[in-house]
């Protein structure tokens, strides 16, 4: 992200390949934040979500792994 903002401010303010917009608090408040908001959980939902499938996966093998170290 670091990266990306830091490319843009050289497109905007340095090169001047895009136009400035000027964005009120408001506009900031009703536009970029729930989007923002949005992405960051469904971002820790996917996180939480996957973490979960595989500790599910680990437990299972694991199981396994005991039952064919005891029927031997």
């Amino acid at each position: 992200m670091g990266f990306s903002g830091f490319v843009a401010f050289i497109l905007v303010r340095v090169l001047k390949v895009v136009t400035p917009v000027k964005m009120t608090f408001e506009i900031y408040a009703t536009c970029v934040i729930p989007i923002s908001a949005f992405f960051a959980s469904s971002l820790c939902v996917c996180y939480v979500h996957y973490l979960t499938l595989i500790s599910s996966r680990l437990d299972c093998s694991v199981l396994e792994l005991g039952k064919l170290s005891s029927s031997a």
